[in-house]
């Protein structure tokens, strides 16, 4: 199962749609903040599970929590630390890619990701993580 952070609807319908039309059979959920993600992954606030993921693609472009903090808190957490989580977006200097390595992040893809990259980030992540 992959989960989606984005807060940009058109951004979610676009992966989504690449997905889909992957081939590959792939439970994908969607949430469009930082806190939907950690509730989700927590299993807090009426979800009873815990989310799981097989994979994380998650913008750092996020109002509220941010994507850095989700990040963060993915990795510090024991059950989830070794999910793989792809940062998604537009600053794409070394700084902020240096730093989200830093933290954790298996990979990192400069936004607006098109069909190609959301696709090479899919092979990346189950050929090597």
């Amino acid at each position: 199962m992959v989960l989606l952070v984005d807060d940009s609807a058109a951004d979610r319908r676009l992966t989504t749609d690449v997905l889909e039309n992957t081939g590959l059979s792939i439970q994908l959920r969607c949430v469009a903040s930082g806190e939907e993600a950690l509730e989700a992954l927590r299993g807090e606030n009426g979800n009873e599970d815990a989310l799981r993921p097989d994979l994380v693609l998650l913008d750092l472009g996020l109002p509220g929590i941010s994507g850095q903090e989700v990040l963060a808190a993915i990795k510090a957490d024991e059950a989830l630390q070794n999910v793989p989580v792809v940062v998604l977006s537009s600053q794409d200097d070394d700084r902020t890619v240096g730093e989200m390595f830093g933290l954790g992040a298996h990979e990192f893809a400069s936004k607006p990701l098109d069909r190609e990259q959301i696709m090479s980030v899919i092979e990346y992540v189950t050929e090597f993580a």
